[in-house]
């Protein structure tokens, strides 16, 4: 029996309204789609990507002064893979596609974890994975910026450009998220002092320093 082979197609590619899944092609070299809308959770493209040992590799930017990189991160159940696609952009365009900036801390070298880039394999450091596992949604995808992915941190010449648009890329980003990690002994803490601080903020009140403070230092006395 030949096996079969995968062929893809990029969601901006696709009209809109009609952003399709790519399974499997035919022997005959037709291809067959299934609307992403009609594959259940545990079907969609996550279930459908080939598993696969080869090593993404970047491709060059056009003009890594003016372009960059997206990706789209694919919903899944909690435990499924962390699939992506990238496309190149236009920096100046990036608006037109409402994308989300993720700003975290790297963290240690190792452990790696695997995520799936445009069929291919990447291994990322394990607080970028923890936080790609938990940005990602259960029913659509969502548009990210990602230093760590979106530059080929290989190419100093990509990375130096880049760097130097950090500031641009994120400023026009629809929403930057922070990615403080996984939920730990003072996270509820710090929610609330944050929380508070925004309270405050809207209020338009100038706060003491021992008012902020006191929820600190009631917390360190019962504890």
């Amino acid at each position: 029996m030949a096996s079969a082979s995968f062929t893809y197609t990029a969601l901006d590619d696709l009209p809109r309204g009609e952003k399709l899944v790519p399974l499997y092609t035919s022997t005959s070299g037709s291809s067959a789609y299934t609307p992403f809308e009609d594959l259940n959770l545990d079907e969609r493209l996550v279930s459908i990507y080939p598993s696969t040992s080869d090593t993404f590799i970047y491709t060059a930017l056009e003009d890594p002064t003016q372009d960059g990189r997206l990706i789209t991160l694919y919903p899944s159940a909690a435990d499924g893979s962390i699939v992506c696609d990238m496309m190149d952009v236009k920096i100046a365009s990036m608006p037109n596609f409402r994308y989300e900036a993720l700003s975290y801390v790297w963290g240690p070298e190792n452990p790696t974890r695997e995520i799936h880039i445009n069929g291919k394999t990447k291994c990322v450091r394990e607080n970028l994975w923890l936080a790609l596992r938990h940005l990602r949604l259960s029913d659509k995808t969502r548009v990210l910026w990602v230093d760590a992915i979106c530059i080929n941190q290989e190419s100093i010449e990509e990375r130096n450009h880049q760097v130097q648009r950090m500031g641009e890329i994120y400023g026009r980003a629809s929403t930057v998220l922070i990615w403080l990690g996984p939920k730990g002994g003072f996270s509820d803490l710090a929610f609330s002092f944050i929380r508070r601080l925004k309270m405050e903020a809207r209020k338009g009140e100038t706060v003491g320093r021992s008012n902020l403070t006191r929820p600190l230092l009631h917390f360190t006395k019962s504890g």
